[in-house]
């Protein structure tokens, strides 16, 4: 019985190390280099569905780096698909429990409990202080809100945290235009083409920043911010 069986564990238990060295080493090989250039490669010459998929699949295993990459192509289908999966990326950052709770955040704006917002999200930037996107969403809701000055802080610490976020770049540039900082305005500006450079909204605040500065110092007008926030 002995002589039977050893052959036979011997592959079994071959087989079981084959399936946990590939259990274990999987995840790295989802998030390599080489997986995300492949997705990459996908995402900017695949078929409509495939580079959806290619998108989402870079979102979940990392691939910050391909996504900003591809920000900076001229296709507009691209472009919006690289944003899409950058914001997931990030929204995913600080984990499962801290997205979900961005998301109800985003549902109290939406039904216009700010203020029951603004308690979610400051929760959550308690919880995760190293969460750039919640510092960002902060940031927004703070501009809607009229706290430029809050909103500023929130907005650069979610830069510092994440410099790739160009929409913290965006809300420090807008809340500097509010305040006459326009030289401090434009180079916020800038950083965010440089991230995101076919971005109309962005390059028209950055021509009517530039024709501020050579003006009087006057509040940006509130229809021409929002419609960035």
């Amino acid at each position: 019985m002995h002589r039977f069986f050893t052959p036979l564990l011997r592959v079994l238990y071959g087989l079981l190390a084959i399936v946990l060295i590939g259990h274990h080493s999987m995840p790295r090989l989802l998030a390599s280099r080489w997986n995300c250039e492949r997705l990459y490669r996908v995402l900017e010459t695949g078929e409509p569905a495939a580079r959806k998929h290619a998108a989402i699949a870079l979102a979940h295993v990392g691939g910050e780096e391909q996504l900003l990459r591809a920000l900076q192509a001229p296709n507009q289908d691209l472009r919006q698909l690289a944003a899409g999966a950058l914001f997931e990326l990030w929204l995913g950052s600080a984990g499962a429990a801290a997205r979900a709770d961005l998301f109800d955040a985003f549902q109290s704006i939406q039904k216009k409990h700010h203020h029951h917002a603004l308690a979610i999200l400051t929760q959550v930037i308690q919880m995760h202080p190293q969460f750039a996107e919640a510092w960002s969403r902060r940031a927004a809701l703070r501009i809607n809100l009229g706290q430029f000055d809050l909103a500023l802080e929130d907005a650069q610490r979610a830069a510092i945290l994440n410099p790739a976020n160009f929409a913290a770049w965006q809300e420090m540039a807008i809340c500097y235009m509010k305040f006459g900082r326009y030289d401090a305005a434009i180079r916020s500006w800038r950083t965010s083409l440089r991230l995101m450079p076919f971005d109309p909204n962005a390059r028209q605040m950055l021509r009517h920043c530039l024709e501020l500065r050579r003006e009087p110092a006057r509040p940006l007008p509130p229809s021409r911010w929002r419609q960035i926030v």
